[in-house]
């Protein structure tokens, strides 16, 4: 944290995504002139965060094995909840335009950011039903995780945002439909047979997966030495020692998800299992986000793989008489995991405020 008070704090990011440029911007400049100045960019990003969790743990109370049925409206009130978090989120730096522009904003918005991934992705599986395919539910959580982080790793490198063309923007534009259309026709549209038995959620998946392995293989690209859309206009230096030190928490949950869900803890819980994963994933994020603002080193190390190794030993141990029953285990693991990452992002608060 000292190198916040010796390096000016800037934030450098590439041009918008297409909705972006051709409406949403300007969109999001009428809308935060109706902003008043006393509100703080950080009130605005947790406020699109609360929306957001509330609306998705309302439709999680009507489907807690993300499979069964839920009433039309909680889908509407979702895409709504989407609608707002997305506009907030883009008034958050807005606002800290007028008002602050500091690295806490960053670490806030990019922080709720990485809450919200796990949210949405829970609320467009329930949308799917995705709950009775527990290998298309986990790839479609682990891909969208991977990618958030992966954005964040090339940003720790380079020091520079880079939105691609088709970007989060549309990605939450596609999950917005989704919800509309599920809200109209109900869930079972997505069951529908398109070709060869293969269902319209497998087709809309496969876009899904091969959009965010597009985009994690760009990130790399840039990590391992490619350009940035900045490079040519202004000198930003990259980082050159410990670049891939990132890797390191990643492989290691990656490695602890996909070992655990082999065992069938995700079968028998889904919600704690995700949770659990979810709140390590974005624990790992808004540490490399912290590091990036504050210029400081990553450790190899980090507590939010306490849970997840926790979860590993208690499989391996499971014809023992020291192993814990499957669902005090995910319990233990997810209380863990959620307090890890509030334990965290409240002392990282504190410390950047002072």
């Amino acid at each position: 944290m000292d190198n916040l008070k010796k390096k000016p704090y800037l934030y450098n990011a590439s041009a918008g995504s297409v909705l972006e440029l051709l409406f949403l911007q300007r969109f999001w400049m009428w809308c935060v002139k109706f902003v008043p100045e006393r509100i703080a960019p950080c009130v605005l990003t947790c406020s699109g965060l609360v929306i957001n969790v509330c609306c998705c743990l309302l439709l999680l109370s009507y489907s807690t094995d993300l499979r069964s049925e839920a009433p039309w409206w909680t889908f509407l009130l979702c895409a709504l909840s989407l609608f707002l978090y997305q506009l907030l989120d883009a008034l958050d730096g807005k606002q800290a335009i007028k008002v602050q522009n500091t690295a806490l904003e960053e670490v806030y918005d990019h922080g709720c950011d990485a809450l919200s991934t796990f949210f949405v992705t829970t609320s467009i599986s329930i949308a799917m039903q995705l709950g009775d395919s527990p290998a298309l539910l986990v790839t479609f959580f682990f891909l969208s995780a991977l990618a958030f982080y992966s954005t964040h790793w090339q940003d720790y490198v380079t020091h520079v945002m880079v939105f691609g063309k088709i970007d989060v923007s549309e990605c939450q534009c596609s999950m917005m439909a989704v919800h509309l259309l599920t809200a109209i026709y109900g869930q079972n549209l997505w069951m529908q047979n398109v070709f060869y038995g293969i269902q319209l959620r497998e087709v809309l998946m496969l876009m899904s997966f091969c959009c965010l392995v597009f985009a994690i293989l760009g990130n790399i690209r840039i990590v391992l030495g490619g350009k940035t859309p900045l490079d040519g206009l202004v000198q930003i230096p990259r980082r050159t020692e410990r670049t891939l030190y990132p890797l390191a928490a990643l492989l290691s949950l990656s490695t602890c998800l996909w070992a655990t869900f082999k065992t069938g803890l995700m079968i028998a819980h889904p919600v704690m299992f995700l949770v659990t994963y979810g709140f390590a994933f974005a624990k790992i994020t808004i540490r490399l986000v912290l590091t990036t603002v504050s210029y400081g080193e990553l450790d190899l190390w980090d507590s939010s793989l306490v849970a997840p190794l926790f979860l590993c030993l208690n499989a391996l141990l499971s014809t023992t008489p020291l192993s814990l029953p499957i669902s005090s285990a995910l319990m233990c693991a997810m209380v863990y995991s959620v307090m890890d990452f509030a334990r965290y992002f409240t002392y990282a608060s504190w410390d950047m405020r002072d």
